[in-house]
């Protein structure tokens, strides 16, 4: 029997009210041989009502929805229920939300957002009413072709519609496809025809397939005519299935496909412009359930963990990076479609909650948490959990205020100031960050986490000061004018707003300082030949090295890249500084020293900061040298007897990527007149004009060739042959340290 669609109209089951007031609502059958499928319900919203909870929606600073639209999308879940047919036991799981053009411009920007929150909220009404879906929901928006009338026959309301599609079991759909049928309409005008991805059998010639779903990388592409609709009109929508999540600081790609490729090459699915990332460089394949990471032998390797791969399988929260320094990394995050327990007990909320956050399922968590809150929970603590949850997700404002909220209820949290003045540290609101330090260490005087961020926090802020008070000064000077701000914080309090050169220059004066006075003075052994040398690529430089002279016969020293200049890395490097420098003098092993500055990087800053280091101790009376490298350009050895180079890459990841990161150490032997090289990536990524990099192979070369020189005259030799390759421009910081074991 040929497959035939009819609209039934279903008016009559609803009161007037009800009609008149929010809906109108009619739904669709399809009759295929002996039975009947239900395939689609069309449901009229009055057009005020839903931009209302599409606007709160919107808004992602808002957790929780206001009465009215809890109340607007439960209606919504159970007028449509009333609608469906007893032999489906699965509510609809696509949902076409068809705006006028104003409203589709009103969401552009946030298209994506919406959809996975509008997703999610109607998730949670069909479990609450009873009802599964046979897929994850599909929320998208298409730009409506024809107007809506009222209902109640009044001209001045306007109405718009929304598709709700079933999928069944037959619909053989690939991940990211929608299968729509081209279903006949009798004498409805208000409908516009919806077209097929397969023949119709009644009118073939009629039939104009289209997609009608995309998957959410290539929805909100340039040819689209208004975000989410493409230039015919039909609709887009931007997938919900997600099998997982690929998390940076920045930005978030969403992995739909079961191969996922990554590289510098723009056909790739996930695109990293960096000269250093190969042009295919590695995948992610999903397979029943687990996710293969897998390198496409690139050139800079790909690293799981910290660990170089070849192939490895990838569990949740693990940490890719795409070289070995780690800076360019994403956080592995499975999707998880998940429903709030059960219950109207607040407290059965709060305990999943703690729970789930302990497994690190952060939004499954805050579901619990926020559940909680909506059943009565008038203690701080669902708000602390959140904030905390939303700081591991990189999410800071919500952190903040959530933090906010709970301090407004339990205002002596010492933990609560203590986490809070670390968060307005990691975005630099330093008065703040200090205000809360101190309100932690006055509840709590013995505070150690409070204690060491107050502490490197004020020693930075006093050369913030400094420079601040220095730059009022000059300025009031050149001017002739007077200051009207503080000479002692002059850039937070100032009456007239700095311009984005005098705080990019304040910025940079401030960095500067820091550096001057963190840099030491080079040790001078008889035994021994060092030289070290920085160029900075704009005015301060990022990288760091030092020198710890131990019991006269050794030599601590360290090379390290700060991520961040002026003064959110200038903290960094003095907190890595100050953790060396007291670990190392106190006779720790290395391994154990690193351990420390990574735990504490990683708790102190935010997910995108973090210090590659090479550190190592050279004890000149037994000529061995012991090191530990962590995420840092290797080291390179010159053996002068054989005239062999080695790299020294024994260690782990950078500080601050991977918390309780393993590190290891490793020991090599010397020979008068053998020379070591440390380097920053500012030497081999120094680029010509064919964006051609100067490369470790060139590097290495240089060494070897210049390796019988002074150490001075080998820096010199290589400074100018990386100048000369890059015409003096220099991308990033570069710094090159040597140490020569005499003859």
């Amino acid at each position: 029997m040929a497959s035939r669609g009819y609209f039934v109209n279903r008016f009559a089951t609803l009161t007037d009210d009800f009609v008149l007031r929010n809906f109108d609502l009619r739904w669709m059958i399809e009759v295929k041989g002996d039975s009947m499928k239900q395939n689609k319900l069309i449901i009229r919203v009055k057009r005020t009502e839903l931009i209302n909870v599409l606007d709160e929606l919107a808004n992602l600073g808002s957790d929780k929805l206001s009465t009215n639209s809890q109340k607007f999308l439960n209606e919504f879940i159970q007028k449509m229920k009333s609608c469906i047919l007893p032999l489906n036991e699965c509510a609809p799981d696509r949902y076409i939300l068809y705006l006028d053009a104003g409203s589709l411009q009103r969401y552009n920007k946030r298209k994506q957002q919406l959809s996975q929150r509008l997703a999610s909220e109607l998730t949670k009404y069909i479990l609450a009413n009873g009802y599964t879906t046979r897929r994850s929901l599909e929320v998208g928006f298409a730009l409506a072709n024809h107007e809506v009338s009222s209902p109640s026959n009044n001209a001045s309301e306007a109405w718009m519609e929304i598709h709700c599609e079933f999928s069944h079991e037959d619909s053989q759909l690939s991940p990211g496809e929608l299968k729509s049928t081209l279903y006949q309409e009798h004498n409805d005008e208000h409908f516009a025809p919806q077209t097929s991805n397969r023949p119709h059998e009644d009118n073939p010639a009629e039939e104009e397939p289209s997609t009608y779903l995309s998957s959410i990388g290539d929805v909100y592409n340039a040819d689209k005519n208004i975000e989410g609709t493409d230039s015919d009109g039909t609709a887009s929508i931007p997938s919900t299935n997600i099998l997982a999540s690929l998390i940076t600081a920045k930005e978030t790609h969403h992995l739909t496909k079961p191969k996922t490729s990554i590289g510098r090459r723009e056909e790739n699915d996930i695109v990293v412009s960096d000269l250093t990332i190969s042009r295919n460089h590695a995948e992610i394949i999903a397979d029943a359930g687990k996710f293969i990471l897998k390198d496409l032998s690139s050139k800079n390797g790909t690293y799981l963990n910290g660990k170089r791969i070849e192939v490895a399988e990838i569990k949740n929260n693990d940490i890719i990076s795409l070289d070995r320094a780690g800076k360019i990394s994403f956080r592995f995050e499975m999707a998880e479609q998940y429903a709030v327990i059960s219950s109207e007990n607040f407290l059965e909320h709060f305990n999943r909650g703690l729970a789930l956050r302990r497994e690190k399922r952060w939004d499954s968590a805050a579901k619990e948490f926020l559940e909680a809150i909506r059943l009565g929970d008038k203690s701080a603590r669902p708000y602390f959990n959140i904030a905390v949850i939303k700081f591991h997700q990189g999410d800071y404002e919500q952190s903040i205020e959530n933090f906010q909220k709970g301090l407004a209820i339990e205002p002596d949290n010492v933990s609560a100031h203590a986490d809070l003045g670390k968060v307005y540290q990691i975005t630099e609101q330093w008065e703040k960050a200090i205000e809360h330090l101190q309100k932690a260490l006055e509840l709590k005087p013995n505070h150690e986490a409070a204690k060491r961020r107050l502490s490197r926090i004020e020693e930075v802020y006093e050369i913030y000061r400094d420079v601040g008070s220095q730059l009022s000064k000059q300025k009031s000077e050149s001017q002739e004018i007077e200051v009207k701000s503080s000479p002692v914080e002059p850039r937070l309090h100032r009456d007239e707003t700095p311009s984005i050169e005098d705080e990019f220059s304040f910025d940079l004066m401030v960095g500067a300082e820091v550096q001057r006075r963190l840099m030491p003075e080079i040790p001078k052994f008889p035994e021994l030949d060092i030289a070290a040398y920085t160029i900075p690529a704009r005015g301060v430089s990022g990288d760091y090295y030092d020198f710890v002279p131990l019991d006269g016969q050794k030599l601590w020293l360290a090379i390290a890249d700060v991520s961040g200049k002026s003064i959110g890395g200038a903290i960094l490097m003095s907190e890595a500084r100050s953790i060396l420098r007291a670990n190392i003098k106190h006779g720790l092993p290395l391994e154990a020293v690193i351990s420390q500055v990574n735990n504490t990087i990683y708790e102190d800053t935010a997910s995108d900061k973090f210090i590659t280091m090479f550190v190592g101790t050279l004890d000149i009376q037994n000529k061995t040298f012991e090191y530990c490298n962590a995420g840092h350009n290797p080291t390179t050895l010159y053996h002068s007897q054989s005239q062999q180079l080695r790299t020294l890459d024994v260690g782990g990841p950078a500080a601050g990527i991977l918390p309780d990161a393993p590190y290891e150490t490793a020991r090599v032997n010397l020979e008068s007149g053998d020379a070591l090289m440390f380097y920053t990536d500012g030497i081999t990524e120094a680029m010509n004009d064919a964006e051609e990099l100067f490369g470790e192979e060139r590097l290495h070369k240089l060494f070897a060739q210049n390796a019988s020189l002074e150490a001075q005259q080998i820096i010199e030799a290589i400074n100018n042959q990386v100048k000369e390759f890059s015409a003096g421009d220099f991308e990033d910081d570069a710094t090159l340290l040597v140490v020569k074991v005499k003859k």
